[in-house]
């Protein structure tokens, strides 16, 4: 029992000291203090590749680096391996890389020293780790078609009831709006309550006909064109959505991940063999329901192709 009561003794003495040794120190030796007051020697290797993985040669690297006072910019290219090594010195603030080639989408990426939690150590002079590697993605301009756009924010007419929305004009079907054809079908169960006072507002999202449906897609988030370019016909298609913009009283997440949009596939006939002869293809960066002033509104942003069978594939 005694030797149980000294186990006990020494677990509870030891837990200030791990939660001590949970947290990063503040740094405070003076190759760091120096560092973030006088500046200290980078070194960043970018590597660049197009969004097939294939690394980009020949692509101009502008580099800004934020210093205390104001900014230093360096300029480079990649060589055949795509690679590139850019040398700086900074304290530690904001560091921006825009990197561009004819024939692609600019990127940029940003990047920072100081960030809370980073606590970057700087051996003789120079921020660790030296050399460290990005890989950045050069996406390619292919082939762009006239999209139909809408970025609208629609009142819903009732809650509880399913309403057709027309994602090519951007509007719920007639007598409800100008929509014509049902791609897509959208129920919103709301409390009524205000933005300030709702507790509970869901959107339901259905795709009904055969082969309808969308799947969710990684966006290249340093792209200047970041979403998805084309269409995946042999992806699996879902046809059914949720999405919470509050549940028991808590804000939760966008109807999509953060950095993803969403391919749909709509307007599809099928043959009597029950094979798809044609579709329409769209992306969908927003479908969602917030509370608004004794309506509920549903924000919708979307891309719609209008020319059947057309994936925009290069």
């Amino acid at each position: 029992m005694i030797n149980i009561i000294r186990v006990l003794i020494m677990v509870v003495l030891s837990l200030p000291m791990l939660s001590v040794l949970a947290v990063p120190p503040k740094r405070t030796d003076k190759g760091y203090i120096d560092a973030i007051s006088k500046g200290a020697d980078t070194l960043i290797v970018l590597s660049i590749v197009d969004d097939g993985g294939v690394p980009v040669d020949g692509a101009e690297i502008k580099a800004i680096f934020s210093f205390r006072g104001g900014f230093r910019h360096v300029q480079c290219e990649t060589g055949a391996d795509g690679n590139a090594s850019i040398h700086g010195k900074t304290t530690g603030d904001e560091i921006v890389f825009t990197i561009s080639k004819h024939g692609y989408y600019d990127s940029r990426i940003k990047t920072s020293y100081l960030r809370f939690g980073e606590n970057r150590p700087v051996e003789d002079g120079k921020w660790q780790p030296w050399g460290e590697s990005r890989k950045v993605i050069l996406k390619k301009v292919k082939n762009p078609v006239a999209l139909r756009q809408s970025d609208l924010s629609l009142m819903v007419p009732d809650t509880n009831a399913w309403f057709e929305v027309d994602l090519e004009c951007g509007d719920w079907v007639k007598p409800h709006g100008k929509g014509a054809v049902a791609d897509c079908e959208v129920r919103v169960t709301w409390d009524g309550g205000s933005p300030y006072r709702c507790k509970f507002c869901k959107t339901d999202i259905r795709f009904t006909e055969p082969f309808s449906g969308a799947y969710d897609v990684e966006n290249v988030e340093e792209s200047d064109m970041p979403f998805p370019y084309e269409a995946q016909t042999n992806a699996v298609y879902r046809q059914i959505f949720e999405y919470y913009n509050r549940k028991d009283g808590q804000k939760l997440r966008e109807s999509l991940r953060p950095n993803f949009s969403r391919v749909a596939r709509v307007r599809c006939v099928v043959s009597e063999n029950g094979e798809l002869l044609k579709a329409n293809y769209c992306g969908l960066r927003c479908i969602e329901a917030s509370p608004g002033d004794g309506k509920a509104i549903l924000g919708l942003t979307s891309v719609f192709n209008p020319t059947p069978n057309d994936t925009n594939e290069p």
